[in-house]
């Protein structure tokens, strides 16, 4: 099914929507974290707040926000890990229903509160679109947590969600057919990216756009995302040393990915970033993509564990070069541009 020219006027708007501020603000009394003990979050501001708890964005219909939000250990029930996300059922009878078929979680899954708030005056957006992370927690983990945080229509909805089958699903395509098989600038939506030390604390918070990315992994029920910083969301870059002090500490675009591609096949999740390191270590002026562990949240839910890592692409290039990147032409091998590829090949 070719792609509905009136579902991107709709999600043109929502994107419209979700950016759209006019700088009023808003003080909060407790930033995103991982809190000891349950508290009441309290908020202030010269407009009036309106606010959510399932990670969609607040509309002048949503709830007034309260003197006081207790965050405890109460969770709203939404529960996003239910949605199918993929067409094929999970048995033990076949390779394919066994490694990518899909089934829910066997038991509950781990969950973080979400609060997204935004101030109105006269049905009107005031302020910015304030998202806040917590994690009611004594114990430190071990892994970083990357949060995504956006309206459950843009991952969901079975005309714009990216993390569906959707309308675009084909039976006698099903493997490269679906709404997560589909790419570019139409298929890219808008969220809130938070990522969190160890320990708990906020290193990073901004709004993004976010893609499906990959390949035949993308019909796996957990998939990989690319994840973008433009002007248009705020800031043309995500400023942190996801890798450390010696590497790029900006980045345009950063890979959240799943490693579905090597879990059903080796039973491991990491593969491609363990042996990026050791060839990182014994060959070191050899480029080798970067990558970290972290474990995902999807609007406050456990979405498993993914290797935040750089993308190979001219931004890749630019940074770790200092090239500029509009004078660097990058040419992908793809079916299309294998000649291109095969003249760059003998200049070298």
């Amino acid at each position: 099914m070719k792609p509905n020219f009136n579902h991107f006027l709709l999600l043109g708007f929502l994107i419209f929507q979700s950016g759209f501020a006019v700088g009023q603000s808003i003080s909060v009394s407790h930033p995103s974290g991982r809190y000891d003990l349950p508290f009441y979050l309290r908020l202030d501001s010269s407009v009036e707040l309106r606010y959510t708890l399932s990670g969609n964005t607040p509309s002048p219909a949503s709830p007034l926000f309260p003197d006081s939000l207790l965050i405890g250990f109460q969770y709203p029930e939404d529960n996003y890990c239910l949605i199918p996300t993929n067409e094929i059922e999970y048995n033990t009878k076949s390779w394919r229903n066994r490694e990518f078929g899909w089934r829910p979680p066997v038991q509950e899954v781990d969950k973080l509160h979400v609060v997204r708030v935004r101030g109105f005056a006269n049905g009107r957006a005031m302020t910015a679109l304030l998202t806040l992370v917590y994690q009611i927690n004594p114990e430190s983990d071990k892994l970083p947590i990357v949060s995504i945080v956006t309206d459950s229509a843009n991952f969901f909805d079975e005309e714009i969600g990216i993390y569906v089958p959707g309308i675009y699903y084909d039976e006698e395509n099903p493997s490269w057919s679906g709404n997560y098989c589909l790419k570019g600038d139409q298929w890219e939506r808008p969220a809130s990216f938070s990522y969190f030390h160890p320990d708990g604390s906020l290193a990073l918070s901004q709004e993004v756009g976010v893609r499906i990315h990959g390949g035949a992994t993308r019909i796996c029920p957990q998939k990989s995302l690319r994840v973008y910083a433009r002007g248009s969301y705020g800031k043309e870059s995500l400023e942190f040393p996801f890798f450390g002090q010696n590497a790029p500490q900006e980045f345009s675009r950063i890979l959240l990915r799943s490693g579905m591609s090597y879990w059903f096949e080796r039973n491991t999740i990491f593969q491609d970033e363990y042996l990026l390191k050791l060839i990182g270590t014994f060959y070191p002026d050899l480029d080798v993509q970067l990558s970290r562990p972290a474990q995902m949240f999807l609007n406050g839910e456990n979405w498993g564990m993914v290797a935040v890592k750089e993308r190979i692409d001219e931004y890749y290039l630019a940074a770790h070069y200092n090239l500029p990147r509009e004078e660097i032409l990058f040419i992908e091998p793809t079916v299309d541009r294998i000649e291109e590829f095969d003249k760059i090949l003998q200049l070298c």
